[in-house]
């Protein structure tokens, strides 16, 4: 009986012992679970570890490479992280969260003072994950602010125009604000009056959406001055901002240059 009790207290230790090695032994995808928790809890650092470990264990797994990406994105390693997403970025084309986040990297690299070749670079990217969801908002808002960086106005309009049917867009004046930038930055290249006048449509419905929104009183106020000439409704306008910006101080700087703006046209 002794032997037999031995006997079975060393298989029930080798059971606990598999048991323990089966659960330690995670899955690439049980490595991406994990990772993307450490990630929505801030702990970009468990987050990175979990991330390249999955891509040691599986170098094609454009998932695997992604977190890795953002998690190092996350660490300000953003050089390190642009190579890794150039690892996947051409040989996963249908893949959504590949394209995007090479896309919206590429962009805030040159959003950030990289130089206009980060925007071309970002451009086919962001295409493709346009085309691949077009339900996603945010990839078609990248993609417009995009083509607007690279002077294609008239195709960023279209996106823009396109968002704003969008309801998620009916009452918010962010898209059409935008939409009356870009059609300005191509009335401003072609001189083509009616795009002067659609483009004054999109402003004053961006302002009847948000007459609080400071950027947006602002843009209607500069239109009126730089394009339409028309200094006495500029005034107005500036005057509003400014007392919608007054004690803001993340528009200190911009709140002075309006305010002296709006003195030397009011002389």
């Amino acid at each position: 009986m002794k032997n037999i009790a031995l006997l079975l207290t060393a298989f029930i230790l080798v059971l606990q012992l598999c048991s323990c090695s089966q659960k330690a032994e995670l899955t690439v995808d049980d490595l991406l679970r994990r990772a993307v928790k450490h990630g929505d809890n801030g702990n970009w650092e468990m987050a990175r570890l979990d991330a390249e470990r999955a891509v040691s264990e599986n170098p094609m797994n454009a998932n695997a490479v992604v977190m890795y990406a953002i998690s190092l994105e996350h660490d300000g390693k953003i050089t390190t992280a642009l190579n890794e997403m150039d690892k996947v970025g051409s040989s996963v084309p249908e893949h959504f969260m590949a394209q995007f986040t090479l896309g919206r990297m590429l962009y805030n690299k040159g959003d950030q003072g990289g130089g206009s070749q980060y925007f071309s670079s970002a451009l086919e990217p962001l295409t493709r994950a346009a085309d691949l969801r077009t339900e996603s908002v945010e990839t078609q808002v990248l993609l417009a602010m995009c083509m607007t960086k690279l002077g294609m106005y008239d195709k960023a309009f279209k996106v823009f125009d396109k968002l704003r049917k969008n309801k998620q867009f009916k009452d918010s004046p962010e898209v059409y604000n935008e939409a009356g930038i870009v059609m300005a930055l191509s009335y401003a290249e072609e001189q083509s009056q009616s795009k002067l006048k659609v483009s004054k449509s999109y402003f004053h419905a961006a302002f009847n959406r948000g007459k609080k929104t400071p950027k947006v009183v602002l843009n209607l106020a500069v239109f009126y001055d730089q394009y339409l000439g028309d200094k006495s409704t500029s005034v107005k306008l500036y005057d509003r901002y400014l007392s919608l910006a007054k004690g803001n101080h993340q528009l200190s700087s911009e709140y002075d240059q309006v305010k002296r703006r709006r003195d030397l046209i009011s002389q």
